[in-house]
């Protein structure tokens, strides 16, 4: 949206209040008395239990007026509100929170709400949408709003935090017998000196994001209990594994600086609520880059990024820290980072050892599959796209009882749209969404298990069935929903959505976030599902996982969808 339409909603937003007002007075007798008459309006009385109320009657101008004039002040405060959102970004009070130590709370706090208001407004939908898909009762989405507005105010005041925050004046990360409880995380021992870079990996869930948040200083502010000794460089970076939460701009250009970075600089004008996952993590990764930190934290930067990406990331990396920054990276592929790492560890039992994660489990090159010929469905549209952005032309998918098609395409090529149009397009298809938290509405895995099973009319115990299948074991049962790990978040999802035994299950990267051995684990969960009859269909970037599961792939390529490859018996 271009400055001058902004201009003109603003202007509008007041006068309509106005119009409303004067109508609202004509309506409800409320101009009746005066001197100057306008119209002389017939009284009509109402009946029954509303025989009190009488609605029009004479309008008197100066009566018309005096009620505009109380509401003339609420309208120059709704004028100025929308200027002032036109004109000063959330970035700007954020920068100015900085600079004026003396204001820097109460404009931090005007920051934080200034962002409120729009991240609310795109939450709500989004969660509306997601609950749609999960066949749960609108109301339920006062919850999961309330939960990622606290969390939105959270990574806000944590980016603030770590502007601001004066720690020593060291450029060494040390942790010494570093603990962390509620992960289960002890004994830590980290030295990281400036142009060196640690790689730790771990299998899911094990405390490898809650290590990071030690190391960014903020741990005990979001109520972590640490223990140990804990000295950080005085400028860190941070992404976090979910990085949509951390940009607060309307715009791309909020966030970052004119750039080439990942082709950034052709979005720099794009609502941010509209960049893919991969395009949000981005944006985060050149936000702070851009800062020149002495400390980069990285939480899975290669998740859900294509391989163009990875390459490109790989190589930012590697510049920053030959300019001598430190890099601390938790990834579940520690062989992207073979070239730049100076050291590896993995985390096993809540403790911290020397090398890779073990890999025990591999993912093979699936058997060619006898496939029914029977079609479930024939999707077929004009166009996929955002207002103003086309993103696929004329796309057709052919899907076949007891296929897995994978789709593929770089970062915003337009793969969760597709996938949302095809949920749309027919009711037997279920679909798990790129924010799996949006999904949940309880307090408790164990409420979220059992009320699936009753949304679906499954058995009880059905969908931790299908959990236990993709995990291994069962989560701790009291663990609220949204403080699972990421993967072990969409675990949960898919869980969830299987228990409506589809015809044709859509995901939206279904590994994102795993270890191997929970990969492989979703692997064998999907075989089972394609067992059964039902269709699979799921977008990735997971070469992996693509050849382990696929039996044909799509691939979205200049604005078309094209099959690039298929599995024949």
């Amino acid at each position: 949206m271009n400055r001058a339409r902004q201009l003109q909603l603003a202007l509008l937003l007041p006068v309509g209040f106005l119009a409303a007002r004067a109508i609202y007075a004509v309506l409800f007798g409320g101009a009746r008395n005066g001197d100057v008459l306008l119209i002389d309006f017939a009284a009509v009385s109402l009946t029954g239990p509303f025989a009190h109320i009488s609605l029009l009657g004479p309008i008197y101008l100066d009566a018309l007026l005096a009620n505009l004039a109380t509401a003339l002040p609420f309208a120059l405060f709704m004028l100025a509100t929308g200027i002032a959102v036109i004109f000063i970004r959330p970035a700007q009070l954020f920068a100015m929170a900085q600079q004026v130590p003396a204001f820097r709370p109460i404009l931090s706090a005007l920051a934080i709400g200034w962002v409120q208001i729009p991240a609310l407004a795109q939450a709500t939908v989004r969660i509306s949408r997601a609950l749609k898909l999960r066949r749960e009762r609108r109301f339920r989405a006062i919850m999961p709003v309330l939960e990622t507005a606290i969390s939105t105010a959270l990574a806000m005041a944590q980016r603030i935090a770590l502007s601001g925050a004066s720690r020593s004046q060291s450029d060494q990360l040390r942790m010494v017998d570093l603990s962390v409880a509620e992960a289960g995380l002890r004994s830590i021992n980290i030295t990281l000196e400036k142009g060196e870079c640690l790689v730790i990996s771990g299998p899911t869930g094990s405390g490898k994001s809650s290590l990071l948040l030690a190391a960014t200083g903020l741990a005990s502010e979001l109520g972590l209990t640490l223990s140990g000794t804990l000295i950080a460089p005085n400028q860190i970076g941070y992404v976090a594994q979910r990085p949509r939460a951390q940009l607060f701009g309307p715009l791309v250009s909020d966030e970052i600086q004119p750039t080439t970075l990942f082709d950034l600089g052709e979005k720099i004008n794009r609502p941010v609520h509209l960049l893919s996952e991969g395009e949000a993590l981005q944006v985060s990764l050149v936000r702070e880059l851009q800062k020149q930190p002495q400390l980069l934290i990285l939480d899975e930067p290669y998740s859900g990024l294509d391989d163009l990406a990875c390459q490109m990331l790989t190589g930012l990396l590697r510049d920053y820290q030959s300019s001598g920054g430190a890099l601390l990276i938790a990834e579940h592929r520690p062989e992207l980072l073979a070239e730049i790492a100076t050291s590896n560890a993995h985390i096993r039992f809540g403790e911290l050892h020397s090398g890779n994660q073990p890999c025990e489990f591999a993912l093979g090159v699936r058997r060619p599959t006898l496939l029914t010929s029977d079609k479930v469905l024939n999707f077929a549209a004009e166009s996929i796209g955002h207002p103003g952005k086309l993103l696929i032309s004329s796309p057709r998918l052919l899907v076949h009882q007891s296929e897995i098609i994978a789709i593929t395409g770089l970062n915003g090529a337009g793969k969760t749209s597709l996938l949302n149009a095809i949920e749309s397009s027919c009711d037997f298809a279920v679909l798990v969404p790129e924010l799996a938290a949006d999904f949940f509405v309880t307090t408790s895995v164990k409420d979220e298990l059992e009320r699936a099973d009753r949304i679906a009319k499954v058995e009880a115990g059905f969908t931790a069935n299908n959990l236990i299948s993709i995990l291994g074991e069962l989560p701790n049962l009291d663990t609220h929903p949204r403080d699972l790990s990421a993967g072990t978040q969409l675990a949960l999802a898919i869980s969830m959505q299987l228990s409506h035994k589809p015809k044709i299950l859509l995901i939206d990267e279904p590994a994102r976030g795993f270890d191997v051995q929970t990969k492989a684990q979703v692997v064998a969960t999907l075989e089972c599902v394609r067992e059964t009859g039902c269709a699979v269909v799921f977008a990735s970037h997971d070469s992996q996982l693509i050849e382990a599961l696929a039996t044909s792939v799509y691939s979205i390529a200049n604005l078309e969808l094209r099959e690039i490859g298929r599995v024949l018996a």
